[in-house]
């Protein structure tokens, strides 16, 4: 007997919950990094910084786990909103 889904492809995806990355709060402590990188306002969302370059960019937990960098020094000129 074949598996539902290959009688018809979409209905693996039937009883899956479809999740937005709009609320991942990536970046947190780069915000507030003093080696963040400053240009525009998703500067401190990049991958890369005055520590990580594009060749070695941050780790993903750091990105998207909100784990603080062991490089973090906060930003005197940085004022909370």
């Amino acid at each position: 007997m074949e598996p539902d889904y290959k009688k018809h492809p979409m209905a693996r995806y039937l009883n899956e919950r479809l999740t937005s990355n709009r609320d991942i709060n990536k970046c947190a402590w780069c915000k507030s990094c003093i080696f963040r990188d400053k240009v525009g306002d998703l500067g401190p969302q990049k991958c890369f910084c005055g520590v990580y370059t594009m060749e070695n960019p941050k780790p993903s937990a750091i990105v998207f786990d909100n784990i603080r960098c062991d490089f973090y020094e906060r930003d005197p000129d940085y004022c909370d909103d």
